[in-house]
């Protein structure tokens, strides 16, 4: 935010042929000088923040043509196999995700799912915004109370480079966009080092929580879809000490079909949704291995624009959403769906003998309103191109956490 400057001058009484007074005029100057002075002064740390957040913001742009550029590519072989694969078929995949989710506009408000566009997922609703284990906001000046004894350690120093610069850390804890924790580290040209990485530990505060609950963690990193996320972790157990903690990743983080934790490659914002779960520290572990070359040097950038650790309080066990699809095939305008399946952020973290999710399926007439089908494939005879689900999201039974809804899938059948 711009900075404000409160000048001290005022308009003087003038009276027509009155007395003048040297000391007034004296301290009209004065003001005037100090007014002046902090305009300048404010003036050039609003430039000074302006052109930090022009080159912050090229920086990103940067990244994100590279990433535009890598789905386009990924998407056109995407489109090429889905072609050979349903040449001459009449069987049909699509997948919708958060972009295309709509509010349930005949669900009772305090049972329509949320549905956070910034983070890709749709979970059950939110009692306010969280309570957030990090800092307190103060919502008189719009800003972040960050207490001392939030604790944080990077397992390099940047003092440990030759040629590096570094902002505060804590600027990722502020709740704003526009000030980040970034770490640039150049090399020579030629140098062979191809990645960078870091590791932060936060040890949360004592005195703004009266519990060590958390169950969701934000991470908006920089640069966006710059940077690889390589684990978000939790002691095994209670520890003080970092130095003794064993870590494992949080329950919810995308793994193989092994089990094995992922890297979560060129990230974007990201919300991690899990059960209640004790915790005084958090991990986290970035990797940087694309850097960009500038005057002779090789620069990586790399670090956080947002990193809250929160415990969000569910208002409810169920919620509704609507996921519009569109059914096309040249072979026939008669469909049925053969299947639908969830995509879930936290897939990991759903309980197996849990269902987190049931459907409503609805055909759209040519006047827009909408007939109820059944709940569950299959169904036939669809006569219309246009259906509605109503997905039903329901908490998990064994444990506290909401299903995180990123996506929804649907095969189709033309009846030929």
């Amino acid at each position: 935010m711009a900075e404000r400057v409160i000048p001290t001058l005022k308009k003087p009484v003038v009276r027509y042929r009155g007395k003048t007074s040297s000391e007034e005029y004296n301290q009209m100057t004065q003001d005037l000088y100090f007014d002046l002075t902090n305009l300048f002064t404010a003036s050039n740390d609003n430039a000074e923040r302006a052109e930090q957040v022009i080159r912050q913001l090229n920086i990103e742009n940067m990244y994100l043509k590279t990433k535009v550029d890598e789905l386009l590519a990924r998407l056109g072989n995407i489109e090429d196999m889905l072609k050979q694969i349903q040449q001459g078929s009449n069987k049909y995949t699509q997948v919708k995700f958060v972009d295309s989710f709509e509010e349930d506009p005949d669900a009772e408000t305090t049972k329509r799912a949320f549905i956070d566009r910034q983070h890709k997922i749709a979970t059950l609703p939110i009692n306010g915004a969280g309570i957030s284990k990090t800092h307190i906001w103060n919502s008189f000046k719009d800003e972040a109370f960050i207490p001392d004894e939030l604790k944080i350690t990077l397992n390099r120093p940047i003092s440990t480079y030759a040629n590096a610069t570094e902002t505060d850390p804590r600027n990722a804890f502020d709740g704003k966009e526009t000030t980040y924790w970034e770490r640039i580290i150049r090399y020579p040209e030629d140098d062979p080092t191809d990645m960078v990485e870091v590791e932060m530990i936060v040890e949360l505060p004592e005195n703004i929580v009266n519990n060590h609950n958390i169950n969701t963690i934000i991470v908006h990193p920089y640069p966006s879809q710059g940077i690889d996320i390589l684990g978000i972790e939790y002691p095994k157990t209670a520890v003080s000490d970092p130095a003794h903690a064993t870590w494992e990743m949080i329950s919810c983080w995308p793994r193989d079909i092994h089990g094995e934790p992922l890297v979560i490659e060129n990230a974007g914002p990201m919300k991690f949704c899990f059960e209640d779960r004790q915790a005084k520290m958090i991990r986290i572990r970035l990797r940087q291995r694309k850097p960009y070359f500038e005057n002779n040097e090789k620069v990586f950038v790399l670090g956080l624009k947002t990193f809250d650790i929160l415990y969000n309080n569910y208002t409810t066990e169920t919620a509704s959403l609507m996921v519009p699809f569109e059914l096309t095939s040249p072979l026939s305008s008669m469909f049925a769906i053969t299947d639908i399946e969830p995509i879930f952020g936290n897939e990991a973290s759903i309980s197996r003998n849990t269902n987190p999710c049931s459907y409503e399926i609805y055909l759209e007439d040519a006047y827009g309103n909408l007939e109820y089908l059944d709940n569950s494939p299959p169904i036939t005879n669809i006569n219309s191109s246009k259906i509605w689900i109503k997905v039903q999201l329901k908490a998990d039974e064994y444990k506290e956490l909401t299903p995180a809804l990123a996506g929804l899938k649907i095969t189709y059948e033309a009846i030929i």
